[in-house]
């Protein structure tokens, strides 16, 4: 009887009421029937494809840190990492952007890559607003204006551009540009932000901030003496999710981290086992709600967490 059940039910696609019917029993008794199938190994559920992919990963991060939704790409070599992390993102963001939504943009490559990667989709009322300043940044694959205008062309939107340098030589200098009325039209913009993509940095010699050379070794070993791991758009934090308030975010002109917060999506895309605590640092603060990651470095943040 159990495998007569199995089979109309998983074989011949039957409702549970037309069993009951057929076998003259009520469609309570048949639903016990049928959740009991599995545990009676009358029936094995196999999902193919499943070890070809990161399913078990995702979840298992999703659950962690309660996020939205976690993405993990293959990524064999750091060669690949940049375009394999950039297809994933990509993906997601072609998938999930909606009409009427304000979009918010930082900075760097990973971004750059998502950006040019990007479909061309003929959405309604997007706009796309810049997050972090960058005019005086070197490449100008990485600057944030101009990666914002291509997410805004793909996505058929309006970019919305803040013109000021990411990082300002003194207090002072930030508090009389923040007064600008340019500026402040574009933070009340942020501050409606329905979605944002944001990179996530390990604050090393290595990375990008530093290169771009705005930070100094003084400015590196001063954050590592306060525990630093990591920063989102700027904002410095401990492996703990506490940011750290010093003379650089003190100079920084970008969206904050209690204003990032508040969007009610935040997507990090970040990969590569040297990033592994700047992420975890940025799930525990409750930075980011969608992860875009590798494989690799999602087994190291789970593996980091659970030795601690």
């Amino acid at each position: 009887m159990l495998v007569k059940i199995a089979h109309y039910y998983y074989e011949l696609g039957m409702t549970q009421e037309e069993i009951g019917k057929r076998l003259l029993m009520s469609r309570q008794k048949v639903n016990r029937i049928i959740k009991s199938l599995r545990g009676k190994k009358v029936v094995t559920i196999k999902i193919n494809g499943y070890d070809e992919t990161y399913v078990g990963l995702e979840d298992s991060l999703e659950k962690e840190f309660s996020l939205k939704e976690v993405i993990v790409t293959s990524a064999d070599s750091q060669d690949v990492l940049i375009d394999k992390l950039s297809d994933a993102a990509a993906l997601y963001l072609e998938r999930t952007i909606e009409n009427n939504e304000i979009i918010g943009i930082s900075w760097g490559t990973t971004l750059s890559s998502t950006a040019a990667k990007l479909k061309s989709l003929r959405k309604k009322e997007i706009s796309v607003v810049q997050i972090v300043g960058g005019e005086n940044l070197q490449d100008p694959s990485l600057k944030a204006d101009e990666i914002t205008r291509v997410i805004a062309n793909k996505l058929n939107g309006t970019p919305y551009l803040m013109y000021a340098p990411a990082i300002v030589k003194d207090k002072r200098l930030k508090t009389d540009m923040m007064n600008e009325q340019s500026i402040k039209n574009i933070f009340n913009l942020i501050k409606n932000c329905t979605t944002a993509v944001v990179g996530i940095g390990n604050l090393t010699e290595d990375s990008t901030i530093y290169k771009q050379s705005y930070l100094t070794k003084g400015n590196l070993q001063k954050l590592k003496e306060q525990e630093c791991v990591g920063d989102i758009c700027l904002q410095p934090y401990k492996i703990s999710g506490e940011v750290i308030k010093d003379d650089i975010s003190n100079r920084v002109i970008g969206i904050g981290a209690d204003d990032l917060k508040n969007i009610p999506r935040v997507i990090g895309i970040a990969g590569g086992k040297e990033k592994s605590k700047a992420i975890l640092g940025a799930l525990r603060g409750g930075f980011i709600d969608v992860l875009v990651t590798d494989n690799i470095t999602a087994e190291n943040i789970l593996k980091i967490k659970n030795e601690e």
